[in-house]
C-alpha cells in the first residue's frame, strides 16, 4: 500500500498488514500497518487500541474515511485524503493517557469529511468573516486550513458535552463564534453517537437508599452511565457514580421539603431544594390521616410518590419504605449544566 509516513515527510510502498475493520453502524474501513510491527497479531493490537476510539466520534466524521495508516514514530495525527494518520510513539499515548483520543479523531475527521466540501466555501468563508475571532490561536494562524476542524470540535462541546466544560467557556465560544456554530447547526450532520448520550435536558435518574432520623429521611444517592437499551444491555457496562447527598424532612402527612448537595464537575458544592407534596392519594396517606401525622410509629405511610408541584412538574420522586426505617428513593430528574 502507499502509504504517507511523517518520518520521511512522503508517500512510500509499504506491504502492509491489512485488515477490514466493520463498525456496528455498518461503517467498513481498511487499516494498513506498518511492517515494522512485524506480525500480524502485533498489528491487530494496534487497531484494536485506534478502531474503537473510531467508531466512538460521529458517523458524520467518518464519511470520507476509507483507510486509515498506522506507523511507530512520535507525531500528531494527520487527516485529509480519506484516510487517518496514526503514529503510535508518545503523542498518540499521551492522547490516550490524558483522555484526547477521541477529540483527536474528531479534529481529523473534519479534515477528512468535512474540509473538502465546506472549508472553502462561500458561506463558510462569510462566517468566518463576520465572527469576532478565531476560536485558537492555532487557527487563527492557519486560518485556510485549521478553522473548521478547530471550530468544530468547540462546537460540539458546547452542543453535546456542555456538562463537561466550565459555562465561562461556554460563553467564551458561542460569543467568538456564533456565525460558525450557525452554519454547523445548519448542516444537520449525522452526530447520532453524540446525540444518543446524555445533555444537559435528557432525563436522568438518580437513585439511593437511606434511613429515617425522626420524620427526616437521609440518602446518599447514585447515578449511572454506560448502559443501553434493549437486547444489548449489559450490566456489567454499568458505571455508578456517587452523586450526592439527599435530605427530605417530612412536614405532614403529604408535605416535606427536599434538600440536595452534590459536587458538580468543576469540584464546586452545588446545594438546593424545594418543598414537596404528594402527587395522589394511596393507603399510606389515608392511614397518616386517619393516625395523626404526629401520633404515627413508623414511615410506611411516606411510601408514595412525590413532587415540587406544579412548578416542577414533569419531575419527581418514588420513595420505597422498607423494613427497620430504611427506604428506596428514585428521582426522576435531568441532567444538569454545571
Amino acid at each position: 500500500r502507499t502509504m504517507y509516513d511523517y518520518r520521511t515527510i512522503s508517500f512510500n510502498e509499504y506491504n502492509a498488514f491489512l485488515f477490514d475493520v466493520t463498525f456496528s453502524d455498518g461503517f467498513v474501513v481498511e487499516f494498513q500497518v506498518n511492517p515494522e510491527f512485524s506480525t500480524a497479531a502485533l498489528s491487530q493490537e494496534q487497531v484494536e487500541i485506534y478502531a474503537p476510539a473510531i467508531g466512538r466520534i460521529p458517523k458524520a466524521l467518518r464519511a470520507g474515511l476509507q483507510t486509515v495508516w498506522i506507523h511507530k514514530g512520535s507525531h500528531t495525527f494527520g487527516g485529509g485524503n480519506n484516510n487517518f494518520l496514526i503514529h503510535t510513539g508518545q503523542i498518540a499515548q499521551d492522547y490516550i493517557s490524558d483522555g484526547f483520543l477521541e477529540e483527536a479523531f474528531i479534529h481529523e475527521g473534519v479534515h477528512t469529511s468535512l474540509d473538502p466540501i465546506h472549508a472553502n466555501s462561500f458561506q463558510w468563508r462569510n462566517a468566518q468573516n463576520q465572527d469576532p475571532d478565531f476560536i485558537s490561536t492555532y487557527a487563527r494562524d492557519n486560518f485556510n486550513t485549521e478553522d473548521v476542524a478547530e471550530s468544530y470540535l468547540a462546537y460540539l462541546a458546547i452542543k453535546y458535552r456542555a456538562d463537561r466544560i466550565p459555562q465561562s467557556m461556554i460563553d467564551t465560544i458561542e460569543q467568538t463564534i456564533p456565525n460558525r456554530i450557525d452554519y454547523f447547526d445548519s448542516l444537520n450532520l449525522d452526530l447520532a453517537i453524540l446525540e444518543n448520550k446524555a445533555k444537559k435536558t435528557d432525563q436522568a435518574w438518580l437513585i439511593g437508599t437511606g434511613g429515617f432520623s425522626n420524620n427526616t429521611l437521609n440518602i446518599e444517592v447514585q447515578t449511572t452511565k454506560g448502559g443501553v437499551f434493549g437486547e444489548d444491555f449489559d450490566p456489567v457496562s454499568i458505571e455508578r457514580i456517587i452523586w450526592g447527598q439527599i435530605e427530605i424532612e417530612f412536614l405532614s402527612c403529604d408535605s416535606a421539603q427536599l434538600n440536595y448537595q452534590y459536587t458538580n464537575s468543576n469540584q464546586q458544592i452545588i446545594s438546593g431544594g424545594y418543598p414537596l407534596t404528594r402527587l395522589g392519594t394511596n393507603n399510606g396517606l389515608s392511614n397518616c390521616q386517619q393516625t395523626g401525622f404526629d401520633q404515627t410509629t413508623d414511615h410506611n405511610w411516606a411510601s408514595g410518590t412525590w413532587y415540587g408541584g406544579e412548578t416542577r412538574s414533569g419531575e419527581g420522586m418514588l420513595i420505597d419504605v422498607l423494613e427497620n426505617d430504611q427506604a428506596i428513593f428514585t428521582w426522576f430528574t435531568y441532567g444538569h449544566n454545571d
